[in-house]
C-alpha cells in the first residue's frame, strides 16, 4: 500500500520527501526488488537533484544502492556523482560515509577518480573525529575502489583510528574492519592490527550475524589460515547455530574455510556448509557459485556428492555471463574434479562458451 502511495504521489515529492521514502523503502527486504516503486523514486531524485540538501543527497546514494532495480542505472549513478562532487566540502562525517558507502556498492563508481578522491580526501582531512562505525564502513567502502589500495596516508589513517577504538567496536565493526583491511596489500603483513582485530573477533563470534561471520571468514582467510584458535572458534558457531543463510554467507564461507587446511576434514562443519549452499542454489550467481565450486572442489570427501555439484553446476548454466576470468578458470578446475559433472554437456557447453566470450574481450582489450 505505502509502495503504491509513493508510485502515485511521485510528481508531487519534495526532494526531502524523495529522500525520506528512499531511507524507509531501501529498508524494507520486500521492497528492494520492486522495480516500478525504484525507478520512480529514482526519476523523483533525478528531477529534484538540484534542490537536495546534502544530507538528502547521502541519504538517496546509501538508499538507491541497496536496490538490486537501480545499481546498474548509469544515467543516475553518474548525476549522483556529479551532484555529490559540486558539494563534497559541505557534507559532513556522517554523510561523507554515506556517500562513499553507497557509491562502494555500484561497481560503475569506481573508476571515477575525481568522486572518489574528493571523498578520500575529506575522510583523512577529518579522520581523527571518525567513530569506530564510521572508520570501519570507510574501510570497508574504499578497499572495493582499485586505485586506492596503494594510497598510504589513507590506510594509515583508518589504521589508526581503528586500532585506537577497536575495544569499543561492535560486530558489525569488526566484520567491517576485517573485511576491508584484508583487500589492501599495504596492510596485510601488519601483525599489530591483525592480532588486535582477531581478538576482539574471537571474543565477539557468538553474537555475530550470519553475515558478519562470513565477512569476518573471507577477510581472515587472505591473511592467516594457520591460527587453529581462530578457525576453529569460527567453525564452532557455524555447526552451533540454526543457520540463517543467504547466498553471500554460503560463497563467503565455503570459499574462505576451504582455504583453511586443517578443517577440509571436518565432516560436521562441511556438512553444514554442504546444506547451506544447496537451501540457497538457486539465488546463486555464476560467479557465486563458481566460487563455491572451487571451495568444495578441495574437500575431497564430497567430491562425489551428486546432488551438491548438481545444484551448483543448475546455477553455473542459468546464472549471468562471468566478468572475471580468474574465478572462471578456478571454477573449471574445480568442477573438473567432481566426478559425477564430468559427462555433464550442459554445463561444460556453457563453461566452453564463456570461455570463449571471456578470450574476446581480452583480445578487444
Amino acid at each position: 500500500a505505502l509502495s503504491n502511495a509513493c508510485i502515485s504521489a511521485k510528481g508531487e515529492l519534495s526532494a526531502q520527501d524523495v529522500s525520506l521514502c528512499v531511507s524507509g523503502f531501501s529498508r524494507v527486504r520486500l521492497t528492494l526488488s520492486n522495480s516500478t516503486l525504484w525507478v520512480a523514486l529514482g526519476r523523483a531524485a533525478f528531477l529534484s537533484k538540484k534542490h537536495m540538501r546534502p544530507q538528502n543527497l547521502a541519504v538517496c546514494v546509501e538508499g538507491f544502492s541497496n536496490s538490486k532495480v537501480l545499481v546498474g542505472d548509469q544515467r543516475l549513478w553518474d548525476a549522483l556523482g556529479a551532484a555529490v562532487l559540486a558539494i563534497v566540502s559541505e557534507l559532513n562525517l556522517k554523510e561523507i560515509t554515506l556517500c562513499a558507502n553507497g557509491f562502494s556498492r555500484v561497481k560503475s563508481t569506481f573508476i571515477n577518480r575525481p568522486l572518489w578522491g574528493k571523498l578520500r580526501n575529506a575522510v583523512v582531512s577529518v579522520n581523527t573525529d571518525l567513530s569506530p562505525a564510521m572508520a570501519a564502513n570507510c574501510a570497508s567502502s574504499f578497499s572495493k575502489v582499485t586505485f586506492l589500495h596503494l594510497d598510504e596516508k589513507l590506510w594509515t589513517a583508518l589504521r589508526s583510528r581503528c586500532l585506537f577504538s577497536v575495544d569499543k567496536m561492535n560486530q558489525q565493526c569488526i566484520a567491517s574492519s576485517v573485511s576491508g583491511f584484508s583487500k589492501v596489500c599495504l596492510l596485510l603483513d601488519d601483525q599489530v592490527l591483525w592480532e588486535a582485530l582477531r581478538n576482539v573477533a574471537v571474543s565477539a563470534v557468538n553474537g555475530m550475524s550470519e553475515q558478519n561471520i562470513a565477512h569476518c571468514i573471507d577477510g581472515f582467510s587472505n591473511v592467516d589460515v594457520e591460527d587453529r584458535l581462530l578457525w576453529k572458534t569460527f567453525a564452532r558457531a557455524i555447526v552451533t547455530r540454526d543457520l540463517d543463510v543467504s547466498p553471500l554467507f554460503a560463497v563467503y564461507c565455503v570459499e574462505g574455510l576451504s582455504k583453511v587446511a586443517f578443517l577440509r576434514g571436518d565432516q560436521q562443519l562441511w556438512g553444514c556448509l554442504r546444506q547451506a549452499t544447496i537451501s540457497v542454489a538457486k539465488q546463486l550467481t555464476a560467479q557465486g557459485a563458481a566460487l563455491c565450486a572451487t571451495g568444495f572442489s578441495k574437500v575431497h570427501f564430497l567430491r562425489g556428492d551428486s546432488v551438491l555439484w548438481e545444484a551448483l553446476a543448475n546455477a553455473v548454466c542459468a546464472g549471468a555471463s562471468f566478468t572475471d576470468a580468474e574465478i572462471l578458470a578456478r571454477c573449471v578446475y574445480g568442477f573438473s574434479l567432481a566426478r559425477c559433472l564430468l559427462e555433464k554437456r550442459e554445463l561444460w557447453q556453457c563453461l566452453q562458451r564463456a570461455t570463449s566470450s571471456l578470450i574476446k574481450q581480452m583480445n578487444t582489450r
